[in-house]
């Protein structure tokens, strides 16, 4: 989660004041990714499963598993990387991209 929240550094001063980054202030294990009033990502660890989830305004919710050999967030469902579809999502609503 530091990582993904650090890799949108940049981004915050592009994108103007609705854009923002940050942790939920009741779970720190969810991360939002706000790019307007109506338009958001949201990133959920779940310690107990030790999956990452990501609900994306543009095409659902996805679930990732770590893989250690590649070192990537992986799909439960089809084995994409996280990072293939967050950074394609997130660059057709904001400007820039994330460094991951």
């Amino acid at each position: 989660m530091d990582q993904l929240e650090n890799s949108m550094a940049d981004m915050k001063e592009i994108n103007g004041p609705e854009f923002s980054v940050e942790r939920d202030a009741d779970d720190r294990n969810v991360l939002n990714v706000n790019i307007d009033s109506s338009t958001s990502f949201i990133f959920r660890w779940q310690p107990t499963t030790r999956d990452l989830a990501l609900q994306s305004p543009l095409t659902g919710v996805y679930i990732y598993r770590y893989d250690p050999e590649t070192e990537t967030w992986r799909s439960a469902a089809d084995g994409h990387a996280i990072y293939e579809l967050f950074v394609r999502e997130i660059m057709s609503v904001a400007k820039g991209y994330p460094m991951l």
